[in-house]
C-alpha cells in the first residue's frame, strides 16, 4: 500500500478512503485510542499526518513532510473537514511519489 492509517487502539488500514478516515476520527476516545497516524508503511517514512484527540474535545492535526520541508499544526473540531483535508494532503504526497 502507498499509505496506512494506524490508530493508537491498534487498528491498521491500508489506503483508507475519506469516509473511513472520518470513521476512524469519530472512533478516537480517551484513554487508549487518542491518536491516528497516516503515513507510508514502515519506519523512516518521509511524510506523516498525526491527528490527536484534544482533552475537552476537538483535534490537533500535525502534518510532516521531510522531503518538502513542511511542518504545520492546526486545530479543528469538525471531523468531516479533517478527513477531507487529510485525504487531499495524502493524495498529493502519493501523487508526487513521496512513498
Amino acid at each position: 500500500p502507498a499509505y496506512q492509517a494506524r490508530a493508537a487502539g491498534g487498528q491498521v488500514l491500508d489506503e483508507p478512503s475519506e469516509d473511513t478516515i472520518f470513521e476512524l476520527l469519530t472512533d478516537l476516545s480517551e484513554p487508549d485510542n487518542t491518536r491516528l497516524t497516516i503515513a507510508p508503511p514502515g519506519a523512516g517514512a518521509p511524510w506523516r499526518a498525526v491527528v490527536s484527540l484534544l482533552p475537552g474535545g476537538g483535534f490537533e492535526v500535525e502534518y510532516h513532510d521531510t522531503t518538502g520541508g513542511e511542518h504545520r499544526v492546526v486545530t479543528e473540531t469538525n471531523p468531516d473537514r479533517i478527513a477531507l483535508d487529510l485525504i487531499v494532503w495524502v493524495s498529493s504526497m502519493v501523487r508526487d511519489g513521496r512513498w
